[in-house]
């Protein structure tokens, strides 16, 4: 009877704390909802975007976590350049790409790479007037890439990203470049999923597919060194949704309630 008792209380004390954080976070329905509306955003940021960026929403409203505040963040993918930890894994023609860049890792902190330029657009102005030679090799500046796109006066600063507002809405928005390949610094993540069993093999299959970004910010632990403007910082935020995204409402309930609190 006691052993009964005990087991009673803990689902008594469990359901409770489960409709406390689904009366927070959500029920399954209402995030369901907010991950399509978002789906809905992208597709028609998609189709009505520039020739030569492509905006993702990102963040926990790309999750679905609960909407708060009208506040949204938004991703430019520089849709003329293409960056590649190795030229001899591209799948498409060499003269076929405008702006063709290469990852550099040996000398960065875990999560930060150097662009190397090897080939790039003229008429892509934020790429063209962020380029710096160091010795033999040409490279994207984070810094200058960062102060090019950060030129409105109507927007102020926020680490990589600029806060813009506008029709009552305040938006986090920053330049990327798109790597479409998973990097080799991500790699042992790769290798726990599979052998733990989660996220599954076509989760990560997917998350592969679509590579990561880099999001024009240095670690800031080389300080005094003369590459530190050369810093990228490598971005899984679309991992990260699709991670989120692959959880139970059980899980994202548990994820999230840490943010609401």
């Amino acid at each position: 009877m006691a052993t009964s008792s005990v087991y009673d209380d803990a689902y008594l004390i469990s359901k409770g704390l489960y409709m406390i954080v689904s009366e927070v976070v959500g029920p399954e329905c209402i995030v369901k909802l907010r991950r399509q509306k978002v789906e809905i955003y992208d597709t028609l940021d998609h189709c009505s975007s520039s020739d030569d960026k492509l905006a993702i929403i990102s963040g926990s409203k790309g999750e679905g976590y609960i909407f708060k505040s009208p506040d949204i963040d938004i991703m430019y993918v520089d849709k003329s350049a293409i960056v590649v930890s190795d030229p001899s894994v591209l799948t498409v023609p060499y003269s076929s790409i405008p702006s063709l860049l290469m990852m550099e890792t040996d000398n960065t902190p875990p999560g930060f790479t150097f662009v190397k330029c090897l080939k790039y657009d003229n008429t892509n102005i934020e790429l063209k007037h962020s380029l710096e030679l160091r010795g033999r090799d040409i490279y994207v500046s984070s810094k200058q890439i960062r102060e090019t796109f950060m030129s409105s006066s109507i927007s102020s600063c926020h680490g990589p990203c600029q806060t813009f507002t506008g029709y009552g809405v305040e938006s986090d928005q920053a330049y990327t470049l798109n790597c479409p390949t998973w990097p080799n610094q991500a790699i042992p993540f790769i290798r726990r999923s599979l052998d733990r069993g989660w996220p599954s093999h076509d989760v990560l299959t997917d998350i592969c597919k679509d590579g990561c970004l880099l999001v024009p910010i240095n670690s800031k632990q080389q300080q005094y060194s003369d590459m530190i403007d050369l810093e990228w910082r490598i971005s899984f935020s679309l991992a990260e949704k699709k991670l989120v995204h692959s959880m139970n409402h059980c899980q994202f309930l548990c994820y999230n309630y840490s943010k609401c609190s």
